[in-house]
């Protein structure tokens, strides 16, 4: 229910923001605008690698969890130093509901992630409208989640929301909508290094686990420039 939410709150922005930019366009007319800065925002679909979260002192083995497929939102800013460079400032979150565990094990939680990115991309313009684009990005994620394993004396994992490194790769393409607006689609692959959650155990004893995130986002969004 908050992804869905969340998944309506950015449609609705993006719907809103592309009205305004329109209208925009009208006042415009033939004035082009410089290109040399933009704005957007984007959503789609998360989903997350299997995951193994086990012990940090490898005292004991692993449990593997699998996740539902979840959404991405996403807010940028950018700039164009040449022409088919751009620097980009992002701000994005995504989420998935836990499905299972690989060794059948029942599980409820959620894991999540909001993160801070800088990056570059590179524009491949093909004609004056479409143009493919790769890009590569690091920053820092912030990890919440809350899983439950069991039923009968169960244990608990948190994330405690501390920063961890997470560098993103990118591949896509954009149509010019008008001289302001453009639409684009792409894929990113994310991933962290090793970090750390805190597990409450079966009776009560704490446990300092381990584990990393591997995502897979698929999103359409909106660039208007300046």
């Amino acid at each position: 229910m908050r992804n869905c939410k969340l998944a309506l709150a950015t449609l609705s922005t993006l719907i809103a923001f592309a009205g305004t930019a329109s209208a925009a366009d009208a006042l415009r007319g033939s004035i082009a605008p410089s290109n040399s800065m933009y704005v957007g925002a984007s959503i789609g679909v998360s989903a997350l690698a299997p995951s193994p979260v086990g012990p940090a002192d490898g005292s004991a083995s692993a449990v593997n969890f699998e996740f539902d497929t979840g959404v991405a939102t996403n807010v940028f800013a950018g700039f164009r130093p040449l022409n088919n460079v751009r620097l980009q400032g992002e701000l994005g979150y995504f989420a998935q509901e836990i499905s299972k565990t690989a060794s059948g094990l029942p599980v409820t939680g959620d894991a999540a992630a909001l993160y801070l990115l800088g990056s570059v991309y590179y524009d491949l313009p093909l004609t004056e409208k479409f143009s493919p684009y790769v890009g590569v990005g690091a920053g820092a994620a912030f990890i919440d989640g809350d899983i439950t394993v069991g039923t009968n004396n169960p244990s608990n994992t948190k994330g405690d929301d501390n920063p961890v490194l997470i560098v993103k790769v990118s591949a896509g393409a954009s149509y010019a909508l008008s001289d302001s607006i453009d639409l684009f689609a792409d894929y990113s692959y994310m991933q962290t290094p090793d970090f750390y959650l805190d597990t409450t155990l079966s009776g009560g004893a704490k446990q300092i686990d381990k584990t990393d995130i591997s995502a897979h986002l698929i999103s359409a969004g909106m660039r208007y420039n300046f």
